[in-house]
């Protein structure tokens, strides 16, 4: 019966209108998945998670979950652990990992009809040597060197 109501009501727009009001329905659904995952080891211990919004929000975005677990052969006999940001952050760092380990790393969306599905599953390991490309724009280099009583503060 919903489904006849349905095809019938639609019958009567143009392409338009039933785009039109495809748009508004989406509204009542949750958002999709963020995209553009990634995760960049920074430090030793230490990982920074990136993604970008839904490319389906469904409304506007009031919240990011951010969940990790270490990559193991048991992993999904341990709950992840979960990181709730505002909706206007796009990236979180991660401190106090475990050094030379995988971890895997997936976001989830929400608005105020609910929260979205897992967004792709990004696998990276911690790393003792870490270069400098994960920066983007507005970001900022702090270079760490080591002191020695050979170091000359002016050549």
């Amino acid at each position: 019966i919903f489904k006849i109501s349905f095809i019938s009501f639609f019958s009567h727009l143009s392409l338009t209108n039933i785009a039109r009001h495809l748009k508004k329905l989406s509204l009542f659904f949750s958002p999709g998945p963020p995209s553009n995952v990634q995760a960049i080891p920074v430090f030793k211990q230490t990982i920074r998670v990136l993604w970008d919004p839904p490319l389906e929000p469904n409304g506007i975005i009031r919240e990011y979950r951010l969940y990790y677990r270490k990559s193991i052969a048991d992993s999904l006999l341990t709950d992840p652990t979960e990181h709730v940001l505002s909706g206007n952050m796009k990236s979180k760092y991660l401190p106090q990992l475990e050094s030379e380990t995988e971890y895997s790393f997936w976001v989830k969306a929400s608005t105020s009809i609910g929260v979205g599905g897992n967004s792709t599953v990004v696998r990276q390991m911690t790393q003792e040597q870490v270069s400098a490309h994960f920066l983007r724009a507005f970001d900022t280099l702090v270079q760490w060197k080591t002191w020695s009583d050979q170091t000359k503060l002016f050549p």
